[in-house]
């Protein structure tokens, strides 16, 4: 199934060329139901092939054009330098993906360290700050003698 956008730009009956509005559609053709004559679907499908049997439907149309796009990927794609590339894309997207969700991690704690160091300046019990951060005793008592080290350190 190939799913196709098309737009068209309507003014509205009775609208007196004051504007009109873009609309939008979304139309599925079965790989099968596709022309050899039709070659924006032709090369629409292609583009979005994903399995070797949608490859073989668009080939066996027999367009010459197709089977030489269709041998061209294939050979690019066959080659140990595509593969190895694309591993590494794909290592790469993975990495990125684990260093923002790192960050992101590392933020929150950040944020609730801050909260904590609030609290204590205003002296909220720990107690209160443990339950509204959700750190440990442990860490908020360690927030709290580094901020009371600093200041000792300060005077």
């Amino acid at each position: 199934m190939l799913s196709i956008f098309s737009c068209q730009y309507r003014i509205p009956t009775g609208c007196k060329g004051k504007g009109g509005c873009l609309v939008f559609y979304q139309h599925s053709v079965p790989t099968g139901q596709i022309s050899a004559a039709d070659h924006r679907l032709l090369w629409l499908s292609l583009f979005r092939a994903d399995t070797e049997e949608e490859f073989s439907q668009i080939n066996a149309l027999g367009v010459p054009i197709m089977k030489q796009a269709i041998d061209a990927f294939h050979s690019i794609t066959a080659s140990a330098e595509f593969r190895e590339a694309e591993r590494l894309y794909s290592k790469a997207r993975h990495d990125e993906a684990q260093a923002l969700r790192h960050a992101k991690l590392e933020g929150k704690i950040e944020e609730r360290h801050v909260i904590a160091k609030n609290f204590l300046l205003e002296g909220v019990p720990l107690e209160t700050i443990i339950k509204a951060t959700g750190l440990s005793r442990m860490e908020v008592e360690q927030l709290r003698d580094s901020d009371e080290s600093r200041e000792q350190g300060a005077r």
